[in-house]
């Protein structure tokens, strides 16, 4: 048996927190992901995380310094 706890703790830490340098990137399977791998390199962001269930990517952008 979960305690109700234990899902309200996980809901906490991931509902209502954001990054706006982190997103995710959904591509066409038959188009491919070619163009969005050269925008990731000429923008010189970074691959987070690669799905390989569904045709996505989490994205890192890099930050501008002020």
């Amino acid at each position: 048996m979960q305690k109700i706890e234990s899902v309200s703790t996980i809901q906490e830490l991931t509902v209502g927190k954001h990054s706006a340098a982190v997103f995710i990137v959904m591509y066409d399977k038959e188009v491919g992901k070619e163009a969005i791998l050269k925008g990731i390199k000429r923008s010189k962001a970074t691959i987070v995380y690669d799905y390989k269930n569904i045709n996505a990517m989490v994205i890192k952008k890099q930050m501008a310094l002020h």
